[in-house]
């Protein structure tokens, strides 16, 4: 085999195509774990309201700065896969 078939069989279209559905799949997957990982702090606000004696806004701070910390990771990612080309 020639360096240049090798080349070419590394650059397959099935095989760019196959590794982009799997990069969709990671993502989307990411995205349902993350939108689970903050409905279920809400399903869980009034039994943290009682055992912590939150107040409406002491839960709106705190989703809040979660919120942020996923969006700040979040930026970090595509920063990094952005940086990679």
């Amino acid at each position: 085999m020639t360096p240049e078939s090798s080349t070419a069989l590394m650059t397959s279209p099935t095989a760019i195509g196959r590794y982009r559905w799997i990069v969709c799949g990671m993502l989307f997957f990411a995205t349902t774990i993350n939108y689970m990982d903050r409905q279920i702090l809400s399903l869980l606000k009034p039994i943290l309201d009682s055992q912590m004696g939150w107040t409406n806004e002491q839960f709106g701070a705190v989703d809040s700065a979660l919120g942020g910390e996923n969006q700040r990771f979040a930026d970090m990612d595509v920063i990094k896969i952005s940086d990679l080309e």
